[in-house]
């Protein structure tokens, strides 16, 4: 058996944590960005929302930004998301049970 978690939503909640990076990362552009606007964002690559938000600039411009989000992210990330309750234990069980398990994500690699 093989199983492919999504990781926003399924694997971690990490929604407010992705409003708080955007906030910040669009506030120092002078752009308000609000919770309405942002869930429309929602679940859509990072240099995609760039693009739906800043309109057409250049895309040496989207990478940086895109960039700069993802690195405020993750230290937005790294003291406040969290596993969902019983994923860890789902994700464990299934694997001492010879499954395998992915994730699937808009996410960029790291590794």
């Amino acid at each position: 058996m093989t199983v492919i978690f999504d990781m926003d939503g399924v694997i971690v909640d990490s929604a407010a944590c992705h409003y708080q990076t955007w906030c910040a990362l669009l506030s120092k552009r002078g752009i308000d960005y609000s919770y309405e606007d942002f869930k429309h964002n929602f679940g859509r690559r990072t240099d995609m929302q760039v693009r739906r938000i800043l309109g057409d600039i250049p895309d040496k411009e989207v990478a940086a930004i895109s960039e700069e989000k993802n690195i405020l992210f993750r230290e937005f990330a790294a003291s406040k998301v969290r596993a969902l309750p019983g994923v860890a234990d789902l994700i464990t069980s299934i694997k001492k049970n010879g499954g395998k398990v992915g994730i699937g994500s808009s996410r960029p690699w790291r590794p």
